[in-house]
């Protein structure tokens, strides 16, 4: 080293021996912690370090470079600075939502924010019976532990105890289920109404506004409808006939009783109902034949005394007689009465009488007498038509002159070819004295009279008798002559007068013609007392004739004399009506043909004079009466019986509502069975729609019995412009939408006025708020996962509406 002096002088050349030591080289682990951990740095190469954050040991806050620098044991600074790189990672931050599960249910605890989970309890899967909270610490995937414990709160809803009504029905009929003690309701069958055809259960599950489910059974216990039988059988006419129907508790009959009279064959319809009140599923139908009574008549004649006649009657079946067989030999003339039986078994309306006139033999009457010696005597003969005297005579009268008592014989034969024998003796004896005695002077024509002759031994009356008495029917007043013999043959007569007293001419009045079962009235005049085939004493008298019928009178007239008349009436058939339907169940206001039959003319109840006529049904069991006429006036009547099932009743909500343009409705229909939306043919309950115009949205439904109705739901849209501008351009937040439990609606001070309906998807409100603030949170934790609908309003104008959908 040479150095120079301020005033220029160069001194000596010096020397100077420099050591030259090594460089230190240092390096520094690097490493990473979790945040809130320490980390030591250890550098190596030197013997001492200087740090860019002033200390080994370090926990920051955040991923951080340390820089370090060294000096070896010489003092020499290390030729480089090395980086410590130490990398923090995060604590992971757990968070976990509440939660609600039905009772009995299984709940899985999903936390978020870390890799793995230390869950108090130990399984994510838990079953609480009551409100629980659980405990959630974590790590993350570099193992950090988790800066917090989560807690997660548990509740336990109830389940609804659901009950239901049991029910007993006929086969046919409908059994409505129901509920309580729940908010909705499903049914195993899948409707409230059902109609089974056997005793059944039915499941109803009920779930309360949480979404907790239970369930509960119905017995619908079903009873048969009776089955109706009834007898047949036959009748002749006049008789009555008992209907007894089987099958049933009791029982309706078209004939409105059970004992009938009909004039003609006739169908009488039976129904029944059970002892559970059930009614007959058929009608049974009584046949009741009416058989006609046989008109019977018979021969009459006449024979000759002692001979045999046979009785020939006709018009039935067999026959018996009264008074005797169908060969008789009666010793006077004598009537014979007989009846009949058809095949059927009918006896006869009438007795058919046979006159047999027995025809005497003549009675010959041969005089006898006591002649004086040398006289002649005249033997006259009478009571027969031709004669043989044992002289060969064939007078009558024959003269004789028997020298000496003599027996002189006869055969006489009568104009009806029956003969007798006569013997006489003449003698000469004293005449015989005649008396008469009479049964009356006078005698009502054609009663007869009676006279009996005495003081002789035998008569000859003047009228061709020859007993001692006699009874005839005089024709006209008249006197008799009886000529009797003694046992002498001595002759002598008597005579006797009869009056013949006249017999009342009686006439009846009334008509002739008469309806089956209508009554009659007949009078008679032209005698003074009366007496009635029918057992009536008075001149007039009503009748009730069921077939044609000839009426008997007699009349006795002021002397007492009786005549007998008769009237015939001829009874006209009632027509037998009968209406036929085109059914006997139909829904209401659909309308039933019904067509009478069985007249000629018709009156219903309902006013109509047509043998068809249409009826509109209302629910419900009715009936139609028809009145038939004939055109002779006879008329009868016949009854329809139909049920009208009664429409659904469809409830549509809302029905009428007004919409901003491109705002959306949630449109619900209720009280039948089965849906269609004319709009797009859906068959759900409800429909959603977001319409442009004003617009009619038409439902049909049908309901469990088949029947039908229409229901609409009138849907208004306005362009919303009577509302404030600034309420218009206010801008409605709702978020988060999808949520878990909670949302907020968020809007500005112009909406104070503004109210908030939240529906469920069937259209049930669960929350309203009135007059909202700027932020409001609304809360469904308590109501079941699914889809839900917002409507903010004010007034009577939609501001905004959208679906909500909760996890």
């Amino acid at each position: 080293i040479i150095g120079t002096n301020s005033t220029g002088c160069v001194s000596n050349i010096a020397l100077s021996q420099v050591s030259v030591n090594a460089t230190p080289t240092i390096s520094v682990n690097s490493g990473s912690i979790c945040l809130g951990n320490n980390f030591n740095i250890v550098p190596t190469g030197a013997d001492t370090y200087t740090i860019s954050g002033s200390a080994f040991s370090v926990s920051p806050p955040a991923t951080t470079l340390y820089l370090v620098s060294g000096t070896g044991t010489n003092g020499c600074l290390a030729s480089n600075t090395a980086t410590s790189n130490l990398i923090v990672h995060a604590l992971p931050t757990i968070s976990i939502a509440n939660g609600t599960l039905c009772y009995g249910n299984s709940y899985t605890l999903n936390p978020t924010g870390a890799s793995n989970y230390i869950i108090a309890g130990g399984s994510p899967v838990v079953s609480p019976l009551t409100n629980t909270f659980y405990t959630i610490s974590g790590t993350s995937s570099v193992g950090c532990a988790s800066s917090n414990t989560a807690t997660a709160t548990l509740t336990v809803f109830s389940l609804p105890v659901v009950s239901v009504n049991n029910g007993t029905l006929c086969a046919g009929s409908v059994f409505s289920m129901m509920p309580s003690g729940a908010f909705t309701y499903t049914y195993s069958n899948g409707s409230s109404t059902v109609i089974p055809t056997t005793s059944t259960t039915y499941t109803v599950t009920g779930a309360n506004i949480n979404g907790c489910i239970s369930s509960a059974v119905a017995n619908a216990t079903v009873y048969n409808l009776p089955i109706i039988s009834v007898n047949s059988g036959s009748i002749c006419v006049g008789n009555s006939f008992t209907i007894v129907p089987s099958g049933a508790n009791t029982y309706t009959l078209s004939s409105g009783s059970a004992v009938v009279s009909p004039v003609t064959s006739s169908n009488y319809s039976v129904s029944g109902t059970s002892v559970e009140g059930c009614i007959s599923s058929n009608t049974a139908i009584s046949s009741v034949t009416v058989n006609s009574v046989p008109f019977v008549s018979i021969n009459s004649g006449s024979i000759c005394a002692g001979s045999i006649f046979t009785l020939v009657p006709s018009g039935s079946n067999t026959y018996t007689f009264i008074n005797g067989t169908n060969t008789v030999s009666p010793v006077s003339n004598t009537s014979y009465s007989v009846i009949g039986t058809s095949s059927a078994g009918c006896v006869s309306s009438n007795t058919a009488v046979s006159t047999v006139t027995v025809i005497s033999l003549p009675s010959l009457t041969v005089n006898s007498g006591t002649i004086c010696a040398g006289e002649t005597f005249i033997l006259t003969a009478s009571g027969a038509f031709t004669y043989l005297w044992s002289n060969s005579d064939t007078n009558p009268n024959t003269v004789v002159m028997p020298t000496t008592t003599t027996v002189y014989t006869l055969t006489g034969t009568n104009i009806s070819g029956c003969s007798a024998f006569a013997t006489t003796t003449v003698f000469t004896n004293a005449l015989p004295i005649i008396t008469i005695s009479s049964s009356s002077p006078s005698v009502c024509f054609p009663n007869p009279v009676s006279f009996t002759a005495s003081g002789a031994t035998t008569y000859t009356w003047s009228h061709g008798f020859t007993t001692s008495s006699i009874t005839f029917t005089p024709t006209s007043s008249n006197i008799y002559t009886v000529i009797g013999a003694n046992a002498n043959l001595c002759i002598s007569s008597q005579t006797v007068a009869v009056t013949s007293l006249s017999v009342p001419l009686i006439v009846i009045t009334g008509s002739n013609v008469v309806c089956s079962g209508q009554s009659t009235t007949l009078t008679a005049t032209g005698a003074n007392s009366y007496s009635w085939s029918t057992g009536n004493l008075t001149p007039t008298v009503i009748l009730n004739p069921l077939v044609n019928t000839n009426y008997l009178v007699s009349g006795t007239n002021a002397i007492g004399c009786v005549s007998t008349t008769s009237f015939a009436i001829n009874t006209l058939p009632l027509p037998t009506v009968s209406i036929a339907q085109s059914t006997n169940v139909a829904c209401e206001s659909n309308i039933i043909t019904f067509t009478a039959s069985g007249g000629t003319s018709y009156i219903w109840n309902t006013g109509a004079s047509t043998s068809i006529i249409n009826h509109t049904v209302s629910p419900g069991i009715s009936q139609l009466t028809v009145t038939g006429s004939y055109n002779s006036g006879c008329s009868a009547s016949a009854v329809a019986n139909f049920t009208g099932l009664a429409a659904p009743m469809l409830l549509v909500t809302p029905s009428l509502i007004t919409l901003c343009d491109k705002d959306s409705v949630m449109l619900s229909v209720s009280g039948a069975s089965v849906y269609t939306w004319l709009h797009n043919n859906s068959n759900a309950s409800s429909l959603y729609v977001v319409p442009l115009i004003t617009s009619d949205y038409t439902v049909r439904g049908i309901g469990e019995n088949g029947c039908e109705s229409i229901a609409v739901a009138t849907v208004k849209i306005t362009d919303c412009t009577g509302l404030d501008e600034k309420v218009l351009a206010t801008r409605i937040e709702v978020f988060p939408n999808p949520f878990l439990g909670k949302f907020n609606v968020v809007q500005s001070e112009y909406m104070s006025e503004c109210k908030i309906e939240i529906s469920d998807y069937l259209g049930r409100v669960v929350i309203t708020v009135e007059n909202i603030k700027m932020e409001e949170e609304l809360d469904l934790s308590n109501y079941a996962n699914g889809l839900y609908f917002i409507r903010i309003s004010k007034g009577d104008q939609l501001i905004k509406s959208s679906k909500l959908i909760k996890h």
